[in-house]
């Protein structure tokens, strides 16, 4: 999932001065409605899924990365049965450094969400993607539920 920056529908909804149109919202509610179908039927269905950003050249997790690591480190908290798999993206920097890079980036994700809350290392699954030039300096974190 990528951020597309923009203002968002607060600050929208400031500059309008008014409500949006029914039938605009109601276009809205659907298109997320269908994301939701999407992601909850997954198999197994996603239920949490975000970036986090990384310093160029940097595997160091930012103040940011931590608060989305720590929003996922709740829901593992609360939910037992969910897993988490988190993958590492290099820089532009590629070859043996890049796959080091990146990681280390999963790594350290994983290893911040066992030290920080106590999420058991098994329940965290680590990989690296040198190949998806769009997610460069990031690392992905899905968070799905077993089925058993």
């Amino acid at each position: 999932m990528t951020f597309v920056a923009g203002q968002d529908l607060g600050e929208q909804l400031i500059r309008r001065s008014e409500p949006f149109p029914l039938l605009t919202v109601l276009d809205w509610a659907d298109q997320l409605l269908d994301v939701l179908s999407y992601l909850h039927t997954r198999q197994p269905p996603i239920v949490h899924r975000d970036t986090i950003d990384f310093d160029k050249g940097k595997a160091r997790l930012t103040n940011i990365a931590k608060a989305k690591l720590d929003a996922v480190g709740m829901r593992l908290r609360d939910n037992p049965r969910a897993t988490v798999e988190i993958v590492g993206y290099p820089d532009a920097t590629g070859g043996n450094r890049g796959e080091t890079l990146a990681r280390q980036r999963a790594g350290n994700a994983k290893q911040y969400l066992v030290d920080r809350h106590g999420i058991d290392g098994s329940r965290i699954a680590t990989r690296t993607d040198m190949e998806d030039r769009a997610k460069r300096g990031q690392a992905d974190i899905v968070v799905t539920f077993r089925n058993n």
